[in-house]
């Protein structure tokens, strides 16, 4: 706006190196003199995620901000004593489906705060960390190694090469594994039909309602 080229880097940064601290991500202020103005903004980014820039009032930030406490700490409710919920199963029975179920709601919490800002680094390793919980968790909840081998044998893959991702993420190789990490959860998706019509054959309410759920 002041005929100056100024630049913003390192993505999510911690809070304190922000000029303003929030939760949202990075954040500055634009303060212009009445009139009309053109002001043009450039992203770049290594991963493969994305950014949507938003123009705020102040008074509309703070209001939209103290909604984003309130639905932020709601998330973080239920998942917390979900988890917890889980584990105590887990210990108390040695169901490895509420062992799988809490590995999965403590990765997907860690890395949905992550992409909403409240974790200000380590997405290269909570997101595959993430990828291998789930299919831990999917291949348990559809019981692959009793009724769906094939489906058993991609889930363990998907599970060991998302904590191999996960390991190299450490090192910055994450941007160039993402897209594979991606791309092979889609396996999951073509062995559903197979999972679904064995649900909807088996009787009981619990089948027919994962059925549903699928």
């Amino acid at each position: 706006p002041d005929g100056m080229l100024r630049s913003l880097k390192g993505g999510r940064v911690a809070q304190q190196s922000i000029p303003i601290a929030s939760d949202a991500g990075t954040l500055f202020r634009l303060q212009l003199s009445p009139g009309e103005h053109q002001v043009f903004l450039r992203l770049a980014s290594a991963s493969g995620l994305t950014a949507r820039p938003d123009l705020w009032q102040p008074r509309a930030f703070e209001k939209a901000a103290l909604w984003r406490f309130w639905i932020f700490g709601l998330v973080l409710g239920f998942a917390a004593a979900s988890s917890i919920v889980s584990a105590l199963r887990f210990l108390n029975q040695k169901d490895r489906l509420s062992g799988a179920f809490f590995l999965a709601i403590v990765a997907a919490t860690l890395q949905w705060s992550y992409r909403q800002g409240l974790i200000a680094s380590g997405g290269s390793i909570l997101v595959p960390l993430y990828a291998a919980a789930m299919w831990l968790f999917f291949i348990e909840l559809c019981e692959a190694a009793r009724y769906h081998r094939w489906l058993y044998r991609i889930g363990l893959l998907g599970v060991w090469g998302s904590l191999a991702a996960a390991a190299l993420g450490a090192f910055g190789a994450y941007p160039k594994l993402g897209p594979w990490v991606q791309g092979y959860a889609s396996l999951g998706v073509l062995g559903s039909p197979a999972v679904l019509y064995r649900l909807a054959r088996t009787p009981g309410i619990a089948s027919r309602a994962l059925a549903a759920a699928f």
